[in-house]
């Protein structure tokens, strides 16, 4: 194979009368200047190099490998209701930007730009994600570039515009985990010396959590109730460039909550948009349906301190219903729900 390599790079054959691979190279020595002779055993070695062990030039592709974390706490999502576990097949959003670059203002590199990736395996503590098709695989610079990285869930293929706002609705309740709005920016530096690549996802609606009871005098069964809030935004935007929602949505609208449960106790969650003192929401409003239709509940649902609902955290509601049709929250709890942060794994 070498001699067949130097042949190609200095040809022979009108030299009818050298034999073997000795006198084919006295000829060339004859023939050539000594630093050609120098050029070719460089590419000489390349190419045996090459063909030889399957080592690539320093400057392939590389791709970004996300590690997973190996601790006892599961990844942040939604599908249960602490909100931290992800299902096969649930999808995120990749954008790579320069290191300390701005995604709105500097955009993306590398064409990763929402990059699709999806849940391949889930364990206790991490979920597995591959690109959906090759052709979206997350690749670094090849000049060793300095990178950052923005991660998103769930995953939106359009309606983000250009100037990277993300379309946040809330008005259907009938799957959380479609609405469970968590984001990611790791600022590194990363670049091809440093490939591994940790997502830290937190939430950043509001979750609301109900817990209805039968109280003194009840007779009624809360199996089948219809629950509303009402007085409430449901829409708004999400700046993924700095992880904030741009305001805090427009108008009020009422959202119809899933319910389950039994005679006695019934049960209800919603993700909603945070508010605060300038959101223009000023008294939210629980409203009750008995499965029969038939008697009506309503009252105001308590807010915290400063009338706000914050991003990331989870607020729990005891509720009873008593004779004479009256309805009383006695209880609230408030939750982080970004206690802790997750690292997710995502690989080529």
């Amino acid at each position: 194979m070498k001699t067949n390599f130097i042949l190609a790079l200095f040809p022979v054959a009108k030299a009818t009368n050298v034999q073997g691979t000795t006198a084919t190279f006295a000829w060339v020595k004859r023939k050539y200047p000594i630093y050609l002779i120098c050029v070719a055993g460089c590419l000489l070695c390349l190419h045996c190099v090459k063909e030889e062990t399957g080592i690539y030039p320093p400057n392939a592709p590389e791709p970004v490998c996300f590690t997973a974390w190996t601790g006892s706490l599961p990844a942040t999502r939604i599908s249960n209701p602490e909100g931290n576990r992800w299902d096969t097949n649930d999808r995120i959003g990749v954008y790579m930007t320069g290191y300390n670059k701005d995604l709105t203002t500097d955009g993306t590199l590398n064409k990763v730009n929402n990059a699709p990736y999806k849940v391949e395996a889930v364990t206790d503590n991490s979920a597995t994600f591959v690109p959906v098709d090759v052709q979206y695989a997350a690749y670094f610079p090849r000049h060793y570039e300095d990178v950052a990285f923005i991660a998103y869930s769930p995953y939106k293929e359009t309606g983000i515009t250009s100037d990277y706002l993300y379309p946040v609705d809330v008005s259907n309740q009938s799957s959380l985990a479609a609405l469970d709005l968590v984001y990611c920016r790791e600022m590194g530096p990363f670049n091809r010396n440093h490939t591994d690549v940790s997502l830290y996802f937190t939430h950043r609606l509001t979750k609301l959590e109900f817990v209805i009871r039968g109280g003194d005098g009840f007779q009624g069964s809360l199996s089948g109730m219809l629950m509303e809030i009402k007085n409430i935004r449901t829409s708004t935007t999400f700046q993924l460039s700095s992880g904030k929602l741009t305001d805090n949505g427009a108008g009020t609208k009422s959202i119809t909550l899933r319910t389950s449960g039994t005679a006695s106790e019934a049960r209800a969650e919603a993700i909603v948009i945070p508010i605060n003192a300038n959101s223009g929401v000023t008294s939210v409003l629980l409203s009750f349906l008995d499965a029969s239709k038939t008697k009506h509940y309503e009252c105001l649902v308590p807010s915290p301190a400063n009338n706000e609902w914050k991003v990331g955290t989870r607020y729990r509601y005891e509720v009873a219903l008593t004779d004479g049709d009256r309805i009383t929250v006695t209880g609230m709890d408030i939750v982080d729900w970004n206690d802790e942060y997750k690292r997710i794994v995502v690989r080529e």
